[in-house]
Order: structure tokens, then C-alpha cells, then sequence
């Protein structure tokens, strides 16, 4: 009788253990898959610094804001990028994750060209640049080759 009560308790331990593992492993595979899982979301691309001139009329374009906004569905952090040209007409854009970009140039506050009209409001809608504005056709694929974007505007 001993002999079988004996056997009866190493079965019982012997599934308990078995039992045991099977739970350790599914518990160890769910701590690894969500691990995993948390990568901080999709991948985005390396980021690149983006350059360019801008040119009006032959010259360069001082003092413009330079604006690339992305038309792919990226995080809001990450989806614009602005600028100012230099005196040169020369921008920089830190951090630009490649996809196509829509690019807008704009120059606030412009003094008018007659004395007697009054400042700019800080739109551009009746400059040469109303066109690069929010309707702007401008567009640049930015990648880890593709990152330097003149444009010469009329």
C-alpha cells in the first residue's frame, strides 16, 4: 500500500512540475513579446538635416520662413519642421524624417511698398510668395540622399 501511495504522490508532483514549466515558459514568452512590443511605436526612418537656398527673382530670399510640413501620417511632434533664411537666402531644417514633404515660403511682415498703405498684417496673400503659402504646390522627398532642396521662385 505504501508503494502505492508513494507512486501516487511522485505522479502528482511530477505534473505539478510539468504543470509548473509549462507556466514559467508561456509567462517567460509573454514577458519577452511585450518587451518586444514596446519599441515606442512605428518606425519612422533616421532623421536628417535638411538645406537648401531659397531664391526670388534671381536673388537670394532673406529672412523668409521656410516651412516643410509632411503629407505622410507621422507623430504631430514630428511633423513639421520651420525655418528662417539667412541672408543668403539659406535654411536649415534639423530632425526632417524622410517622406514627402509639402514646402511653404512665406515673408511676414514686409513693410508696403507705398507710404501711404499700411504695414502688412503679417499674411503674405497679396506678395509673389501668396503662392508658396498654405495652398503652396512646392514639394520636396526628403531621404537619406535626397536632402538638400534649393528653390528659386519668380
Amino acid at each position: 500500500m505504501q508503494t502505492i501511495v508513494d507512486s501516487t504522490i511522485f505522479a502528482d508532483l511530477r505534473v505539478k512540475n510539468s504543470i509548473m514549466r509549462i507556466v514559467s515558459a508561456a509567462l517567460f514568452t509573454l514577458v519577452v513579446a511585450l518587451v518586444a512590443g514596446c519599441g515606442g511605436g512605428p518606425d519612422l526612418g533616421t532623421p536628417v538635416t535638411v538645406t537648401g537656398v531659397i531664391q526670388q527673382g534671381g536673388k537670394p530670399l532673406s529672412d523668409a520662413t521656410v516651412t516643410f510640413h509632411a503629407l505622410a501620417d507621422l507623430p504631430a511632434a514630428e511633423r513639421t519642421r520651420t525655418a528662417k533664411t539667412d541672408a543668403q537666402g539659406a535654411y536649415t531644417l534639423e530632425k526632417v524624417y524622410p517622406t514627402e514633404y509639402k514646402v511653404m515660403i512665406q515673408k511676414f511682415g514686409a513693410a508696403a511698398a507705398d507710404p501711404g498703405m499700411a504695414p502688412a498684417d503679417g499674411g503674405a496673400s497679396s506678395t509673389p510668395l501668396a503662392l508658396y503659402g498654405d495652398e503652396s504646390n512646392l514639394r520636396a522627398k526628403v531621404n537619406a540622399d535626397q536632402k538638400t532642396f534649393p528653390f528659386s521662385l519668380p
